[in-house]
């Protein structure tokens, strides 16, 4: 009985080292960082005695802050038997370095294996419970959102108007170097955000802006409509639909009357003349509003035109 004991024993240890070898190219995952080994030289590697083995390594990333498309220099240092270095999935040398381009924010740890057997025997030391002696350092290097490019807004009040004049309003958002308006100036963010024009045919006027994070372009179109053979009126107010207490812009023009004025809801006059001032003229909104444009023709008649403002509900109505 004693020998079938015996050679049973030894069977099942053939077995388990064979098992072992197997799996000796196993990556394993990041051990946790526990005591030395009690175990010394075995398996046939002999370089260091894992009992007494005390990893040290350093981890180093500069320059610490980068923006996509820079590099930095990942460098490290120590006494480690296998180091392995993550997220990169690569066994390196016991010191060196590497260029690094990430895209994002990244975590770089470097561990050991503890020898060139590092990986079977993390898997026999964690079949028998025994602690292993790993070494971890790191170094983040964190990596700059890319910065956005400006962005603008173009229009124009009135958009369609006799030969005379209106007025370009503009908006930028964002970091800006510079910005310009084609055949018209420099647009500065300082207010007011205006120009007034007086092109002669319909003319397409482009706003360019640039920043660190690139360039855009925004464009308006300002019609001219051709001289009318009789009375003409036209009124107008921008934008149609406003939030209560928002204010709205009023233009207006005529061809071919003698006298106009411009009345609110309530009968006040709020304008007079052939054409609006440029810029037009801006009024809060408090309440439903309509505006008339009122002009007496040659003949003593007269012609009205009228334009109303719109509110958006406060509460969307399901």
């Amino acid at each position: 009985m004693k020998r079938q004991r015996l050679f049973g024993l030894c069977a099942g240890s053939v077995v388990l080292a064979a098992l072992a070898v197997g799996l000796s190219h196993t990556t394993p995952a990041v051990p946790q960082e526990n005591a030395a080994s009690v175990f010394g030289c075995w398996l046939g590697d002999c370089s260091i005695d894992v009992s007494t083995y005390q990893p040290a390594c350093n981890l180093q990333v500069a320059p610490s802050s980068i923006t996509p498309g820079e590099s930095a220099i990942l460098s490290w240092a120590g006494n480690l038997l296998s180091p392995y270095l993550t997220p990169l999935s690569a066994t390196v040398a016991t010191s060196g370095s590497l260029s690094i381009s990430p895209n994002q924010t990244t975590s770089y740890i470097l561990y050991d294996h503890a020898g060139v057997y590092g990986p079977l025997r993390y898997w026999l030391y964690t079949l028998f419970g025994i602690p292993t002696p790993v070494a971890y350092c790191a170094a983040v290097l964190s990596v700059a959102s890319s910065p956005s490019a400006p962005t603008c807004l173009l229009s124009a009040f009135p958009q369609n108007m006799l030969a005379g004049g209106t007025t370009l309003y503009y908006q930028i958002a964002g970091t800006v170097s510079s910005s310009n308006i084609q055949n018209v100036g420099p647009a500065p963010e300082d207010l007011p955000i205006t120009y007034t024009v007086s092109p002669t045919a319909t003319t397409t006027y482009t706003l360019s802006v640039s920043g660190s994070g690139g360039n855009s372009k925004c464009t308006t179109v300002v019609g001219i409509i051709p001289p009318p053979s009789g009375p003409y009126l036209d009124i107008e107010v921008s934008p149609a639909r406003i939030q209560r207490g928002s204010a709205v812009l009023l233009a207006w023009s005529a061809e071919n009357v003698r006298s106009c004025a411009v009345t609110d809801s309530s009968g006040a006059t709020v304008g007079s003349g052939l054409m609006n001032p440029i810029p037009a003229p801006a009024f809060f909104v408090s309440q439903q509003e309509m505006y008339t444009l009122s002009c007496q023709t040659a003949a003593g008649a007269t012609l009205m035109q009228s334009a109303t403002v719109h509110f958006v509900p406060a509460v969307q109505e399901i």
